[in-house]
């Protein structure tokens, strides 16, 4: 039996997870400066100590319900060298997973979530959705490329 550990956090009363080995650490939410004209998900930029990053709303990119009060914690994310800033409303814990808990991510689950998951594990306090965090990474690179392409045929 092979284990792993997830740190969890909370959006919108659902509990996520991302593997411990692609956080490099969780800071109260720092000052974010908006960006003009960009995507409802990206909040904008924020700097940590010196390296300016990209902060991702994950709750608007799934299309879960607005939260009037500003998200408390950030997670900085490291995937194949890319660092951004995830905001959260709350964070868990770190969680020892064994992989007998994993499943397949249900087919009940909106697509608006389920895009972004790795797969779910059921734990003796409810059910884990795991974020798997090049999917995520994916769809901003995608959704960008997108619209980059969308406004320059616009403007031709």
């Amino acid at each position: 039996m092979n284990s792993f550990k997830i740190s969890s956090f909370y959006i919108d009363n659902y509990l996520f997870g991302l593997n411990v080995g692609h956080i490099q650490e969780i800071i109260k939410s720092p000052k974010i400066t908006p960006i003009p004209s960009s995507s409802d998900y990206i909040c904008g930029l924020i700097n940590l100590r010196g390296q300016i990053l990209s902060c991702i709303d994950l709750r608007s990119m799934m299309a879960l319900d607005n939260y009037s009060e500003s998200k408390s914690m950030s997670v900085i994310v490291d995937s194949e060298d890319v660092l951004i800033s995830v905001l959260v409303d709350d964070v868990s814990e770190i969680l020892e997973i064994n992989d007998y808990d994993y499943e397949q991510t249900p087919d009940n689950i909106s697509n608006n979530i389920s895009r972004f998951l790795h797969g779910v594990y059921q734990l003796n306090s409810g059910i884990l959705l795991e974020l798997d965090i090049n999917k995520i990474l994916k769809f901003i690179e995608n959704y960008e490329i997108k619209n980059s392409f969308n406004n320059n045929m616009r403007g031709a």
